[in-house]
Formats: C-alpha cells, sequence, structure tokens
C-alpha cells in the first residue's frame, strides 16, 4: 500500500464510529468478570425490553429471566425433544466424519413445540465443557456455530477454535443473538475436517429466556 493510500485509510478510519457499522458479528475470547457481568445485565435488560414489547407481561415484575435449557426451549434437527437436559452436541449419536470442516449441520431448532411463542430467547455466549488440557479431549470438535432464522437468514457466524486457548474455555458475542417471540431459530454447527466419527462436543449455549412468571419459574 503507498503512503497516499495509507493516507486516505487513516483519515476514513478516523471518521468511523465503530457504533454506525450495521453489523459486527463473531466473538471476544477472554473478556473480564466485570465485563461478563456488563454483558450479562446488558442482555437481561434487552430480554425483558423485548419481552414487554412482545406481549409477554406488561411490566419487568411480570417476567422470569431465566438461563436457557436445551429440553425447555430447543428442540433437535428432527423436531424431537431433548432429553436429558444436558448440552451435547450432536444431540443423540455423534458425527459421522469431520464432513470436510464446511458442512453446516443443524444441531438445534425452536419452534411452537418448544413454546417459542410464548418466550424470547437471547444467546450471548458459549462455554466448552468436558475438554481442554486437563480432560479426556484436548479440543473441541466444533470449527463455527451457524445462528440461523427460520432455515435461511443468517444472523451470524461463531467462528469457536480459540475457546481452546482461554482460561476458563468461554466466547461472549460482540453482537448477541435475540429471538423474538414466535421467531423460529435454527442452529447449525460446522464440524472440524479432524473430527473423528463418533465424536461430540458439550458446549452450553449461555443465554437468557425471558417468559411470563410461572410458565417455568416461579421465584
Amino acid at each position: 500500500m503507498g503512503a497516499q493510500a495509507k493516507t486516505l485509510l487513516k483519515m476514513k478510519h478516523d471518521e468511523i464510529n465503530s457504533a454506525d457499522i450495521g453489523i459486527q458479528g463473531g466473538i471476544f475470547i477472554g473478556l473480564t468478570p466485570i465485563d461478563v457481568r456488563a454483558l450479562e445485565d446488558n442482555v437481561v435488560r434487552f430480554v425483558a425490553a423485548q419481552s414487554i414489547l412482545d406481549g409477554l407481561a406488561t411490566t419487568p415484575g411480570g417476567l422470569a429471566i431465566r438461563d436457557i435449557l436445551p429440553e425447555s426451549d430447543l428442540r433437535d434437527q428432527n423436531n424431537q425433544a431433548i432429553v436429558p437436559r444436558n448440552w451435547r452436541q450432536p444431540v443423540s449419536g455423534g458425527w459421522t466424519t469431520g464432513l470436510g470442516g464446511a458442512t453446516e449441520t443443524q444441531i438445534y431448532q425452536s419452534n411452537k413445540d418448544c413454546d417459542n411463542t410464548q418466550k424470547v430467547m437471547c444467546v450471548m455466549g458459549i462455554k466448552a465443557i468436558n475438554g481442554g488440557p486437563t480432560d479426556a479431549a484436548t479440543a473441541v470438535n466444533t470449527n463455527s456455530i451457524v445462528w440461523k432464522r427460520s432455515n435461511s437468514k443468517t444472523i451470524d457466524i461463531w467462528q469457536i477454535e480459540t475457546v481452546d486457548f482461554g482460561t476458563d474455555r468461554t466466547a461472549w458475542a460482540r453482537t448477541p443473538v435475540l429471538y423474538k417471540k414466535g421467531d423460529n431459530a435454527r442452529i447449525d454447527f460446522v464440524a472440524k475436517s479432524t473430527t473423528v466419527s463418533g465424536a461430540v462436543d458439550n458446549i452450553i449455549l449461555v443465554g437468557k429466556i425471558g417468559e411470563p412468571i410461572g410458565k417455568t419459574i416461579n421465584g
């Protein structure tokens, strides 16, 4: 890049306000506990706001905000109920092969069968468990997660292989993925090209559900 091009680039850079960018996708690694708490507080407020806008309650006092539960809030790729309450990908069985490292495989969905017309869901990060340097598995078998709405609209793609290098094996969304009341979610995983047949991952989808008090929890 020539000197003039560098100068023009720097001038344009200085004009950009990151808050004005249309979409900022992907993940952060290594947030501090204070950063994570701020992110979670912000997500809770957005989930509550969307829940009220969607008519799930008229005031914040009528809402329950809780963690995402796979058996309550999601279905598997065949629209079957998920049992038990464990985070496991694929939900049953295992990867047949590494699938070339580029094949999107549906793992989860949400629809009326898991009452998505009565809740708001927001995913703000992931946490990989049952793996890492001190466990039997040394790395996640997934290279990325693809977030979709209604099977076709891609909301974001998270490249998650770097979770293996974080001290707590977590990744946090630059822009949390929000599903409003009635949104049909589709969540695809892409297995690494090196994934062996039968391998699985245990990745928690960290986020919040907003729903009327009494639907799942009463407090």
